[in-house]
């Protein structure tokens, strides 16, 4: 049972008697969870304030509803959380920055538990990007496409499950449009004859070496333009 709140509750209250019943109760994924009508009378407090602290629960992840059985305690992930709370549109400058600078590290970092955790079959779905690239190396929003896809995919090769929720936060920070049409020059079509273009086919040959350091001194090359600007923003 819910404990009684004896005055009018702010959200935020009945919020944290919602975690606490889960606590308490030792309520798992996929375990019924009160309907709102009934919370509202545990708690003694009106309907509207138990479904406001009941949508922020939902935005978390912590409660969802299931067809036929009602609401249900929910599974969420941390990043995939806080992905659902941060927007860049609400940032300042500096906070957008952290963040660009924050995937920048995750990516040059990762070349290690990439290699020891990425499956033949993770391999097929790179090519695959890569190729869809290659059939059209001029059409921009293709190659922004492909971009997303390819290294969303590495994130995913990971096995890390956090971080791969993680990067669907980052990414938001990562594609102005400005910086990528920067990279558009003139002879973007040819990117992937040019010698000094570090290209997603570079990074996926590099990841097919098996060496971490090669996959580290490539993805460096591959996100130097990202480097530079985080050197001029200083």
């Amino acid at each position: 049972m819910f404990t009684p709140i004896n005055q009018e509750p702010l959200t935020d209250q009945v919020e944290k008697k919602i975690h606490e019943y889960i606590k308490v109760n030792r309520l798992r994924p996929g375990d019924n969870f009160p309907k709102e009508e009934e919370m509202a009378a545990m708690l003694n407090i009106s309907r509207p304030v138990v479904r406001e602290a009941l949508s922020r629960v939902r935005m978390m992840g912590l409660v969802t509803s299931r067809k036929r059985r009602g609401m249900v305690v929910g599974k969420p992930t941390t990043f995939s959380t806080i992905a659902k709370v941060i927007n860049p549109d609400y940032m300042d400058q500096g906070e957008q920055q952290d963040f660009f600078n924050l995937r920048i590290t995750i990516e040059l970092g990762l070349s290690d538990i990439l290699l020891m955790n990425i499956t033949p079959g993770d391999i097929e779905e790179l090519e695959k990007v890569v190729k869809l690239e290659e059939s059209n190396p001029a059409d921009f929003k293709l190659y922004m496409r492909c971009d997303y896809h390819f290294h969303a995919l590495i994130y995913k090769a990971t096995g890390n499950k956090s971080l791969e929720a993680f990067q669907g936060l980052l990414y938001r920070f990562f594609s102005d449009i400005k910086t990528r049409k920067a990279f558009a020059t003139k002879n973007f079509a040819e990117r992937f004859s040019d010698p000094h273009k570090t290209t997603h086919r570079d990074v996926l040959e590099a990841i097919k070496s098996g060496d971490p350091e090669n996959v580290h001194r490539i993805m460096r090359k591959h996100l130097s333009l990202y480097l530079q600007k985080i050197k001029m923003d200083k």
